[in-house]
């Protein structure tokens, strides 16, 4: 047996699901969500039994959550440099006044934008899409020259902080690229992109509420950096780092677009999107989150579902793919919450099926594995993992930073 906790806020209790034929318990919730979205039988359900159900569902068919999801779990493993009661800011609000990180083009801000309480020159603006009629708060750090076209961006998980991104308040990640000449873009998730995976969904949802972040991504941020970061749009100038949910979303990206990018790493992730499991918990995942699972690339299967599927694309990534995992074992010393151990054991078995894919197409030298014998679905992986295994070095080297 598994015990999986209630996900809802003010819930207190777990649900006991088999560990047994986990997978068609999987679709047969799914399904059931699905037909209960199309008839009016949701009404009379209660919307939190049905969300801790696919909540167990999810996480025993790898769900697309990360360690940010709703806080009703165990005690989350320490992290390496920041503790969770650590008083926020760190460092100075504003721009850099001195010293390598200072750059006039780091001093201003711009239009819709306010200095980040994690400092280092970091802004929190205010991005208007048109595409899905909403403004979407992007955290981003100035390059130190203007006309500078190199950008890291990263895409957080599932989170429920609306205020800052994970690679931010969880990852350092605009500290460490403090002393580069490189713009840093970090869309902050919770209530904006959670369940979305940060695609462009394929009809409105019932509410008219239109869902285009591959649009805002791909055509609308980088017209904004333009205008007002003077960042031009240049092909393979721009490297994906992402995590969970967010390592769906880069993925996609780039293999949709692969002339625009120049590197991708993906943490924790999930990669056979089409095949039924995992399309399952895809779905699971955008009805956890109050959206309508067939609105995102119509009834499964179809070809919008496999174009995708990072799996069924493997050609089209042409630039290198660092993809990495941890075991669901603990990394520090101290037990992670049962959510990031069940979560990263499921992300590991499914890149461990991605990685003999890989290693049996003509593509693979453009990829690289690492599969760790420890970590978990948290802070003390992903931090790990970027900074002492290879990833942030990675992103470097390829943008032409380091040699």
């Amino acid at each position: 047996m598994i015990w999986a906790p209630l996900p809802q806020r003010g819930m207190r209790g777990f649900l006991c699901l088999p560990i047994w034929q986990t997978e068609h318990i999987a679709t047969i919730i799914s399904v059931s969500c699905w037909v209960s979205l199309r008839t009016n039988t949701m009404a009379t359900l209660s919307r939190r039994l049905v969300a801790g159900a696919l909540s167990g569902a999810l996480l025993m068919s790898a769900v697309f959550f990360t360690n940010a999801a709703p806080c009703a779990f165990a005690e989350q493993e320490k992290q390496p440099r920041v503790l969770a009661d650590e008083p926020f800011p760190q460092i100075p609000v504003g721009a850099p006044r001195t010293g390598r990180q200072y750059s006039p083009h780091r001093s201003y801000l711009r239009p819709g934008c306010t200095w980040d309480v994690f400092g280092r020159g970091l802004q929190q603006c205010n991005v208007y899409s048109h595409a899905m009629k909403r403004t979407i708060p992007v955290e981003i750090m100035p390059a130190k020259t203007p006309g500078n076209p190199r950008i890291v961006m990263a895409l957080d998980g599932y989170g429920t902080n609306n205020k800052n991104n994970g690679f931010i308040f969880g990852g350092d990640l605009h500290g460490h690229l403090a002393n580069y000449d490189v713009t840093l873009v970090a869309p902050i998730s919770g209530d904006y992109a959670a369940g979305t995976y940060y695609t462009d969904y394929a009809s409105p949802l019932d509410n008219g509420k239109t869902i285009r972040w591959e649009t805002f991504l791909v055509q609308e941020l980088p017209h904004y950096l333009s205008q007002y970061f003077r960042v031009p749009v240049r092909p393979h100038s721009t490297a994906l780092v992402g995590l969970s949910m967010g390592s769906v979303g880069i993925m996609n990206l780039a293999q949709r677009f692969p002339e625009r990018y120049s590197a991708v790493d993906s943490m924790s992730g999930f990669y056979t999107l089409s095949a039924p499991a995992q399309a399952s918990s895809l779905a699971m995942g955008s009805a956890l989150m109050g959206y309508r699972p067939r609105a995102m690339w119509g009834a499964w299967p179809s070809s919008q579902w496999k174009a995708h599927d990072p799996a069924l694309n493997i050609r089209r990534y042409t630039m290198p793919v660092r993809v990495s995992c941890g075991s669901g074992k603990t990394l520090t010393g101290v037990e992670p919450s049962p959510f990031a151990v069940t979560a990263e054991v499921a992300s590991h078995s499914n890149t461990v099926v991605f990685k003999k894919l890989v290693e049996h197409s003509s593509n693979r030298s453009h990829f690289t594995f690492r599969i760790a014998e420890k970590g978990a679905h948290n802070w003390a992986f992903w931090f790990d993992d970027l900074y002492r295994r290879g990833g942030y070095v990675f992103l470097l080297r390829h943008l032409g930073l380091i040699r």
